[in-house]
């Protein structure tokens, strides 16, 4: 296996000459320097592990990062990324074969979510407010609409059968208290069982039509990981801007509006 290089400040020139021979980034921290991701030890206080972008951390806070991932419902990757210089976290020489297991599973999620994000942005290609964020010289997601879809839509772990799924924008996470959201409530299209989607094929769940969760009108938004709103719902949430879960049918109204049978379904719950 390979030893880290000595982090002992008299020993920096020699061990940095070899490292660019290498072609390996230079030893830039001492032993006397904090660990970077507990900010309580120095380095020699406790075995460390390089990364391949050259960065150094106590072993076990690297491996306390990796398996704590994210923190709140939403799935997100920073825990994979370096502290230092934000690259994608990958060990130099042999590890832990436990703590590469777990890296080599987030980037298994990584992968499955980039490609869900692909799929959504295929169906938002038109959303103006996407054209104007890839095609804006000025814009941060300027031909980067990966970048976009990352840090615009929310993807939540199901409870039941442990894949990610499409839970809407992160900016209605944020406004609606999305944090708050119980773990037993993030349940994907297939095993919420909701909604009678008429294509039965395999992962097309996430792209069915669903009814608004308040009232007999078609959801046009799916927020929080958990509910479906109408576009007069959404903008009026939360409930006590509008009278929730509306009768069905509606005053004034014999039927309901989405030909539905009266009395098969009640407002209020996701179906």
């Amino acid at each position: 296996s390979e030893h880290l290089p000595c982090l002992a400040p008299e020993c920096r020139e020699s061990v940095n000459e070899r490292l660019v021979a290498e072609n390996k980034p230079e030893l830039r921290v001492d032993c006397d320097d904090l660990c970077s991701i507990c900010y309580t030890d120095e380095l020699c206080k406790a075995p460390c592990r390089r990364l391949k972008c050259g960065h150094v951390y106590h072993a076990s806070c690297l491996h306390k990062r990796i398996e704590s991932k994210w923190d709140g419902p939403r799935i997100n990757f920073k825990y994979c990324h370096c502290p230092l210089c934000n690259e994608w976290i990958e060990l130099e020489g042999h590890g832990s074969p436990e703590l590469d297991e777990m890296l080599t599973t987030s980037r298994k999620l990584y992968v499955t979510v980039v490609r869900k994000v692909l799929r959504r942005l295929e169906l938002e290609c038109d959303d103006d407010e996407f054209i104007a964020r890839v095609t804006d010289p000025a814009s941060a997601f300027f031909n980067k609409p990966l970048d976009y879809g990352l840090k615009v839509f929310a993807y939540y772990t199901c409870r039941e059968c442990k894949e990610p799924y499409f839970g809407g924008r992160r900016d209605c996470e944020a406004n609606f208290g999305g944090d708050n959201i119980k773990a037993e409530e993030m349940v994907c299209m297939n095993c919420a069982n909701t909604g009678t989607g008429g294509c039965k094929q395999k992962g097309h769940e996430e792209y069915w039509v669903y009814k608004c969760r308040f009232c007999c009108s078609p959801a046009v938004w799916f927020c929080f990981g958990t509910t479906h709103f109408c576009e007069y719902c959404h903008s009026h949430w939360p409930p006590n801007r509008h009278p929730p879960n509306e009768k069905c049918p509606p005053p004034g109204k014999t039927e309901c509006p989405l030909g539905l049978p009266v009395g098969s379904h009640k407002n209020g719950a996701e179906q």
